[in-house]
């Protein structure tokens, strides 16, 4: 009964330690950037493409999509920069983590935003990513197909797990759907482009399903190789792990922001006509950390 219990205080006293972990990560090393000016002069140099039904904007890391209570500032502020003769400002067509960069679509009109929902849906748009990340996969390249679920995993803090039990419910025809118990079956393709020893990698990632923190939690959780400056799923839980801090320490990145790019969009809308396919180049904040972990960003590939 002695031992039970001294076992029973130690794991009490574990599950405090990693809980006021949980609690103070955001407060204390969490990257805040730069605020924008919301004027035209930086909406035209984020403007990536334009044609009558559709503009793609290259979203800085760190700028929230939507407002909310504790945003200062969101891209919906640009949107009526964006009209460019219309009567009504473009709408959002799908969402990028505030912390994610790269290619972001609008639609201009309602019939537009019809259009672009159903080649979601019909998975006629295909998104590719970059990713820097702490660690290398142990496969070069592979598909992650286990589903997600959002989960309270301390004291009221609610985040994207795996659901490894669920994943012989998976199936590429099924991919995208939500199961009863709110279990999602996503789907991420990815391929290693280059790596340093086993310290660190860049990653080509495609999303073949689209769901909330999809990419960060397969990459974190499902192959152990969490994007640099991820702080909510490479959260000081994992670098209590003395691997991975040292890791992270090495990289002299662990305070940055994220280094997640979306770098591709590729849409195929009409039948009678080639592909649109709109790139936007990486951050710095990107391009330097590739150059300081001796990593190299390739011009041209194919992804998965």
């Amino acid at each position: 009964l002695g031992s039970m219990a001294k076992i029973e205080a130690t794991t009490r006293a574990t599950k405090r330690v990693v809980e006021s972990a949980v609690r103070s990560a955001p407060a204390t090393v969490r990257w805040k950037p730069s605020p924008l000016t919301v004027d035209r002069k930086v909406a035209k140099k984020m403007l990536l493409y334009k044609d009558e039904n559709i503009l793609a904007v290259n979203k800085p890391s760190g700028l929230a999509v939507h407002d909310g209570p504790k945003m200062t500032q969101s891209l919906v502020q640009f949107l009526p920069l964006w009209q460019y003769g219309r009567e009504e400002h473009p709408e959002l067509a799908h969402r990028l983590d505030r912390d994610t960069s790269g290619v972001l679509l609008l639609s201009r009109h309602a019939k537009a935003a019809t259009m672009l929902k159903n080649a979601f849906n019909d998975n006629r748009i295909v998104k590719k990513y970059l990713a820097i990340c702490v660690g290398v996969p142990a496969d070069p390249e592979g598909s992650i197909t286990i589903p997600l679920a959002v989960k309270n995993i301390a004291n009221g803090m609610f985040r994207g797990v795996l659901m490894s039990d669920r994943q012989k419910e998976f199936s590429e025809e099924a991919a995208g759907s939500t199961l009863p118990g709110g279990v999602q079956l996503a789907w991420t393709k990815y391929r290693v482009l280059c790596s340093r020893g086993q310290r660190c990698s860049l990653l080509d990632v495609q999303l073949m399903t689209g769901f909330k923190h999809q990419i960060r939690i397969h990459l974190a959780d499902a192959l152990h190789c969490p994007i640099m400056g991820d702080y909510k799923f490479a959260s000081p839980v994992l670098r209590m792990i003395p691997s991975l801090g040292q890791k992270l320490r090495a990289m002299k990145n662990s305070r940055g922001p994220m280094c997640l790019h979306a770098h591709e969009v590729k849409l195929d809308l009409d039948p009678d006509k080639r592909p649109i396919v709109i790139t936007a180049p990486p951050p710095h904040h990107f391009t330097n950390t590739v150059k300081e972990l001796k990593l190299k960003l390739p011009t041209d590939w194919n992804s998965p």
